[in-house]
């Protein structure tokens, strides 16, 4: 039974645990070593901030760029068997020196499914968000996915889907939870801390302003700004406030001009919230959805 979780049941997760591993499914780039326990990012008395710092300065440029963008891999190397190589595959391969894990994604929100092998594990097949949305009851939000993406041997389930139904044709409007704000926020933190208990992070998307699939890539959103807050950011902020989201999937289209990971009116939103997240996954020239 879903129960919202207070402020003191926050999990277990540093700002930088996406990066450095903690709490997540346990598919490592490389046995752990006293070598890498000792390195300075992996002293937890540290804040986050500070631990952040420190990796960032011991990595190449290249590190980083690779850390940003998938980067599809045979996981048979990594012990995964039949888990065949697909260009498509959500991979961000690990630095062991670093003590950075392997990253594996697998989409959503509709049920698991689309993740980092050529073949799919079987997976139940879920009902559509906009289904149950309509039940009015958070634990049916609550049970979507959370435990397949651990069995799978993932480490992110790319949901929920919280966008809005505002154009009536949009093409993914059955995997989100309708027109209203607030029940899609409501049940979007249901989905998103259901997800994080079985210690796999969810990726609530898209953020923001994502709300037609045609052109997205291409096109440029103008919302004024308490449109914003009332209608398209209200869901991203429950998430992230009441969901305790450890990350976000970026939205598509342009803000105003400017691309979604540069515009103030989404990167000023996700900073002001009172539980950042952990990481915002860049939805663009990416095989991510």
């Amino acid at each position: 039974m879903f129960r919202k979780r207070t402020t003191g049941r926050r999990l277990a997760m540093s700002a930088t645990a996406f990066a450095l591993g903690v709490g997540l499914v346990g598919l490592t780039a490389g046995p752990a070593s006293a070598q890498v326990e000792d390195l300075p990012w992996m002293d937890t008395s540290l804040s986050p901030e500070e631990r952040t710092e420190l990796l960032l300065d011991a990595m190449t440029l290249e590190q980083k760029m690779l850390q940003m963008a998938m980067n599809p891999h045979d996981n048979n190397e990594h012990g995964l068997e039949d888990c065949d190589y697909t260009r498509i595959g959500r991979h961000l391969e690990g630095i062991p020196e670093l003590g950075i894990p392997l990253i594996r994604m697998t989409n959503g929100p509709s049920g698991v499914g689309g993740g980092d092998c050529a073949i799919d594990p079987l997976a139940t097949a879920l009902p559509s968000g906009i289904g149950v949305a309509s039940s009015f009851n958070v634990d049916n939000s609550y049970r979507w996915g959370g435990f397949e993406t651990r069995a799978g041997a993932h480490n992110v389930f790319l949901a929920p889907g919280i966008n809005l139904a505002r154009v009536p044709q949009a093409g993914r409007n059955f995997e989100y939870f309708g027109e209203d704000p607030y029940l899609t926020g409501v049940m979007g933190v249901a989905q998103t801390i259901g997800i994080q208990e079985n210690n796999v992070h969810a990726n609530p998307k898209h953020f923001a302003f994502n709300e037609q699939e045609t052109g997205r890539r291409t096109m440029d959103t103008v919302v004024p700004g308490r449109a914003a807050h009332e209608l398209y950011l209200l869901p991203f902020e429950m998430a992230v406030k009441d969901g305790e989201a450890a990350s976000l999937m970026c939205s598509f289209p342009r803000i105003e001009g400017v691309s979604r990971r540069s515009s103030p009116a989404t990167t000023s939103s996700s900073r002001s919230a009172t539980c950042t997240p952990r990481r915002t996954c860049s939805g663009r020239s990416t095989p991510v959805s």
